[in-house]
């Protein structure tokens, strides 16, 4: 079952208003998307609820199949209010966005319409905890071996995060792949991870 995720961290530098370049969002999103961002009195969030959830679903889409590129417009969200959105593709479907989200951090799991509940995971790191500009994918990686261990009744040591030869994560012990879809996330001070039992 495909999963995706994305995160992000509202006090990143790029995530500051007035950071963003003023053709990003002719870019990235469609008119209706724009509309709703003109008309929106927070903006800057709903932007990067807009944009974690274009790329959570990319990161589901993309699963199933490889051919498909992140083309932001192309992937358009119907609504991204609440704790849920929905986002379609021409080819690759409908996807439900679930959020998860604090004043300075959104993060976004996206799965097929009707999936089962992911198990999610998301650790923030002040300045100065430990987490450096060349670790994020490294703790990434442990976070999802911790995540992943108990469903699969292994020790979070007996378990690798490899990646496809197209760079889609992968559960696996030894050579084996293991039937665990994993999606990986960091920005900022996040790192986050979503995850689903079963292939489909």
């Amino acid at each position: 079952m495909p999963v995706g995720n994305d995160v992000v961290d509202l006090r990143d530098p790029e995530a500051l208003p007035g950071a963003v370049h003023p053709r990003f969002d002719l870019r990235v999103f469609t008119a209706r998307e724009r509309d709703r961002l003109l008309a929106s009195c927070r903006r800057t969030r709903l932007r990067w609820r807009l944009w974690a959830a274009k790329e959570s679903a990319f990161k589901a889409a993309v699963q199933r199949d490889a051919a498909i590129r992140f083309l932001p417009r192309r992937f358009e969200v119907r609504r991204a209010e609440g704790a849920h959105a929905e986002v379609l593709h021409a080819t690759a479907g409908r996807f439900e966005v679930r959020f998860e989200e604090e004043e300075d951090w959104i993060h976004a799991v996206a799965l097929p319409i009707s999936s089962d509940t992911p198990q999610t995971a998301l650790e923030l790191h002040e300045p100065g905890e430990g987490l450096q500009a060349t670790a994020p994918s490294l703790r990434v990686r442990e976070l999802a071996r911790e995540l992943v261990a108990p469903l699969l009744d292994l020790a979070p040591s007996a378990i690798r995060i490899g990646r496809t030869a197209g760079g889609i994560p992968q559960v696996q012990r030894g050579d084996r792949v293991l039937p665990i879809d994993l999606s990986l996330s960091h920005h900022g001070r996040l790192v986050a991870c979503a995850c689903i039992s079963g292939r489909g």
